[in-house]
């Protein structure tokens, strides 16, 4: 139980990390879509 203070902080950089990552894809795929005349969809969309 004493690794779990530690552990905590790099688990949360973690998901923030990789929603940062999932926000930034999306926009670089709207801009694309949009510049091809296409509708943009969200991949749960699909």
């Amino acid at each position: 139980m004493k690794k779990l203070p530690y552990v905590l902080p790099f688990v949360s950089l973690f998901f923030s990390c990789d929603s940062v990552e999932r926000y930034l894809n999306w926009l670089e795929y709207k801009e694309s879509a949009l510049r091809e005349n296409m509708i943009p969809l969200h991949p749960e969309e699909l």
